[in-house]
């Protein structure tokens, strides 16, 4: 009786889980002596799975925690086990992966703890765990475990060899994933000849395997064989269980390849078969079903049918945003990037079908826009929403362990970047402390995505019209997107996706957006690195040719559109809301040049957002501030520490800034109730115990370790050595730090960053930066060199201190995208307060800022004004920015100073003499600081 109710489980099981599945396969445990217990359990067991098959799922989960219970009553770990692999069923059919990587990590430590590290139960387990991984993208956690459970299983002699099929399937898949189709071909050849050798060649087992080798087949180009293969795994699987998954799948292969061989007809038949199947073996909801449906829409798109293909993906891109939303409220924030990369591509395929094939198609163009909108950007905004949910209902635990976060960032940036007694860069010991920082940080994010998900209110679906309806008459929206173009028809793997390239969709207050292919990315990419570097350079004479070949790409075959436009009331520019993707982050597009020779900032005012998204947020209710500004300012950084003594990646040396205690000065009276630190007191601790703060104002060092660059002498930037991480010899230097978080290239320098002493060791990088307190901040400016800059992705973003600043809470950032002269800073900071001060918005305030330094003397040249950037909020600050009394008096320009806006007000006669000062320091010019020099 007790055989027969387990092979019932047992053969349900297997219409529930992937084929290629080995914990589930294994023996039931036996029966506990003398105890009646395990029959209720696997009572419940027996009617769960019943329930499963029915796709009941929440009632099955229910029953599966009450057999939990009476395991763990009973101290009965094999039967624990037994339901928590149940359990991780349960809760891939309800696409809660957060849930079942809870449940695989409790049970892998029970299996190995139970039988033991070498044990095959243990094996087991691991193989389905690193699957698990493996389909959520998270190769580098899938492929040790799935090598650790070969490794264990390897040297079986007999039928114990077949242990080793599902570690070598399941590595196989991910090595195809990867390309690496050799590497795969070995391994299942391995497995087939272990399969056929103690089942025979006919057995239905076989048919995993043979299907995989197929796949790597078709990936070749080797159709035939591929048919071939794929025509015998499914006739092994048909006779024996035709109405299971393994089925479904082994079909659905078949059916690719006869797409590939142009056999449209009946690959789409299969296929439809597939999803039918899949239907009723893993219920409507489960994520394989969406893949599946994805490819018959690239069946239909081959077919010329953009209706029906728009109609199929569409349906895909729901389910998968579904699962999208589910682990974007909990999960690290790696695993929100791991996730969000296996979708990446669908979001191409349907931009490439709108504007490759289908450019006229209203359908397939709102697809395509509705996909990027509520796609772009999401890890961004699901971290930081994590932990704005969490900070509007903090309670002492939730603030521990943003404390613990804090600190755990702030370690791994110590033992990656290195300071005084550090280990030497490239030791066992600093691998240690950089893996057990990681694996903190990790397992914290997960604890407080938690915390956050129980209350953290799910938003309406972004739609193009509420986007439209977020937008003034005199606005309008640039998304633009990297993407590369999809070949349904590919004959093999290299075919099937084309270079990169850019394309803007642009969105009106009203009527239908328009698309712009604009070209090639790597052409693109090259334009804007040219542009960039000799914005960068004041001496080349070459910034405004190069402005006006990259305007000619990026922004002339949208401004039909754009012109089309109304003109705001009051003489105001037209307002151009951006979001770049990729390499175009890193544009200053009012430098552009248009076709009569004007900078484009001459007539449009430019916001930098990360998506369309942020526009819906400016009219939510925004947090209050809870302290008045912070300024900070002329950081004592030290003396320059002597060679060898402190044990970091490279020698940075931060020569003093004398001059911006001047410029922190004049910032702090112009903030009423601020507070100014300075020199000894300008340390991390400072920024770090911030709590929302109205505006943020830094002067210092900014730092980004990237790709070598030329330098000026009066820039916002260090002096940096880069020493070999192999060893301290004479080995080359280079810029191009090695350090695997992007988050920890950039940051700014605080007191003491020479010393690299103790646990503020005065460098704040972007990753520590990310876990301040900033909601509530409405204005974060960073006046210093570089700060706008960071590694750049695809639909995130740039990885540096814009990101981190978002995450911390604050509102909108002023930052900078090269090293900046000094003393137009200076200027630029001043002007642009006092533009704030007189009701403009903090958009608006720097490009009158900008263009009162481009219309001045000797500063035409993009260097001196277009470095710095608007991210965020473009309207008026809601605080004052002069203590009662008026807006300071004119000044009048010097050979290198500014015009100021003008009111008729008195200003109380500090602020005044402050004034009169910095513009006498900027006259004289005679304070080289913020400089960069490169060994």
């Amino acid at each position: 009786m007790r055989s027969k109710m387990f092979r019932t489980i047992f053969l349900a099981l297997s219409l529930l889980v992937p084929p290629v599945s080995s914990a589930h396969a294994a023996p039931p445990p036996k029966a506990p002596a003398d105890a009646n217990w395990y029959k209720d359990a696997l009572d419940l067991h027996q009617r769960a799975l019943q329930e499963l098959m029915r796709h009941e799922v929440d009632s099955a989960i229910a029953k599966l925690d009450k057999a939990l219970a009476i395991s763990e009553a009973n101290k009965s770990n094999e039967y624990v086990l037994l339901t928590l692999g149940y359990l991780i069923n349960a809760y891939t059919m309800k696409r809660d992966t957060i849930k079942v990587e809870e449940l695989f990590d409790r049970k892998l430590e029970l299996s190995e703890r139970t039988y033991g590290p070498k044990s095959t139960m243990f094996a087991m387990v691991l193989n389905d765990c690193g699957d698990f991984y493996r389909q959520l993208g998270q190769f580098e956690r899938a492929q040790p475990m799935l090598e650790r459970a070969l490794a264990i299983h390897s040297g079986s002699t007999g039928f114990a060899a077949m242990g080793e099929v599902a570690p070598l399937n399941n590595l196989s898949n991910l090595h195809i994933a990867r390309g690496e189709l050799d590497k795969a071909a070995e391994l299942l050849e391995r497995a087939l000849r272990i399969q056929e050798g103690l089942l025979g060649k006919e057995h239905m087992q076989i048919a995993p395997t043979l299907s995989n080798l197929a796949v790597v087949a078709h990936h070749r180009g080797d159709l035939e064989r591929a048919e071939e293969i794929d025509r015998r795994a499914c006739g092994m699987i048909e006779t024996a269980a035709p109405n299971s998954f393994s089925y479904a799948q082994c079909i659905a292969n078949l059916g690719y390849v006869l797409q590939s061989k142009g056999e449209l007809t009946q690959a789409k038949e299969l296929i439809e078969k597939s999803i039918k199947i899949q239907r009723g073996a893993l219920g409507e909801s489960h994520p394989r079903i969406s893949l599946t449906r994805t490819a018959l829409g690239h069946v239909h798109q081959s077919m010329g049918d953009i209706a029906a293909a728009v109609n199929i993906y569409d349906e895909a891109i729901a389910a998968n945003d579904r699962d999208l939303d589910m682990v974007m409220v909990a999960g690290s924030e790696s695993q929100k990037r791991d996730f969000f990369s296996r979708i990446a591509k669908q979001t191409e395929g349907v931009v490439s079908l709108h504007l490759t094939v289908a450019p006229k198609d209203p359908a397939a163009r709102t697809l395509a826009l509705r996909t990027i909108l509520r796609r772009k950007g999401k890890v961004l905004d699901a971290v930081s929403q994590n932990i704005s949910s969490l900070r509007k209902r903090m309670s002492d635990a939730d603030a521990e362990l943003l404390d613990q976060l804090l600190a755990a960032r702030a370690d791994l940036a110590r033992a990656v970047l290195g300071g005084v007694g550090a280990p030497p860069p490239g030791s066992p010991e600093q691998k240690r402390r950089v893996d057990d920082a990681r694996a903190r940080i990790d397992g914290l994010e997960k604890d407080l995505a938690k915390r956050s998900a129980e209350f953290r209110a799910r938003g309406d679906a972004v739609t193009i019209e509420k986007v439209q309806a977020s937008l003034s008459q005199s606005s309008a929206l640039v998304e633009f997107i990297r993407f590369n173009p999809y070949n349904p028809n590919w004959k093999k793997r290299d075919e099937a996706w084309s270079p990169a390239r850019y394309a803007a969709y642009v969105v009106m207050p009203s009527g239908d957006p328009e698309a712009f292919d604009l070209g090639p990315a790597d052409a693109i990419d090259a334009k804007v690195k040219e542009f960039r570097t000799a914005c960068a350079d004041s001496s080349r004479t070459d910034a405004p040719l190069l402005a006006k070949a990259l305007d000619e790409t990026l922004l002339r075959p949208i401004m039909k559109t754009i012109n089309a436009l109304p003109p705001p009331p009051s003489g105001k520019p037209r307002m151009i809301f951006l979001s770049p993707d990729a390499g175009l982050n890193l544009v200053p597009f009012g430098a552009l040049v248009d076709e009569t020779g004007r900078h484009r900032i001459e007539t449009f005012a430019f916001d930098y957002i990360t998506t369309g998204r942020d526009l819906l947020r400016f009219s939510e209710e925004a947090p209050a501030p809870r302290q008045r500004s912070f300024v900070l300012a002329n950081p004592d950084f030290g003396p320059r520490q002597p060679k060898g003594k402190v044990q970091t990646r490279f020698a940075v040396y931060f020569p003093p800034l004398p001059g911006t205690i001047e410029e922190g000065r004049v910032i702090a009276a112009l903030l009423p109730g601020s507070t100014l630190v300075t020199e000894t007191k300008a340390i991390e601790r400072t920024i770090k115990d911030l709590s929302g703060p109205e505006a943020l104002h830094m002067a210092t060092h900014g730092f980004f370790w990237g790709e070598p660059k030329s330098m000026e002498g009066n820039t916002r930037a260090l002096e940096l050595e880069m020493s070999n991480v192999a060893n301290t010899g004479s080995g080359p230097k280079t810029l191009q730090v090695p350090v695997e978080n992007p988050l920890l290239r950039s940051g700014l320098a605080m007191a003491g960053a020479n010393r690299r002493e103790g646990a503020e060791d005065g460098l704040l990088t972007a990753l520590e930066a990310s876990g301040m307190d900033l909601w509530g901040t409405k204005l974060v400016v960073l006046s210093a060199c570089e700060t706008g800059l960071g590694d750049v992705a695809a639909g995130e973003g740039v990885y540096g201190l814009r990101r981190a600043l978002s995450m911390a809470g604050a509102q909108t950032t002023l930052m900078s995208l090269w090293q900046v002269d000094d003393l137009a800073t200076r200027d630029l900071m001043i002007k642009y307060y006092h533009q704030l001060a007189a009701g403009e918005g903090r958009v608006d305030a720097l490009r009158t800022s900008q263009l009162a330094l481009l219309h001045g003397k000797g500063r035409k040249h993009p260097f001196y004004w277009a470095a710095f950037v608007v991210s965020g909020d473009f309207r008026p600050v809601p605080f004052a920015i002069v203590p009662p009394g008026g807006i300071p008096p004119p000044v009048n320009p010097g050979a290198k100073g500014c015009a100021c806006h003008v009111a008729d007000h008195d200003q109380p006669n500090h602020v005044w003499a402050l004034l009169l000062a910095l513009t006498a320091l900027a006259r004289r010019r005679h304070h080289p600081r913020r400089f960069i020099n490169h060994h």
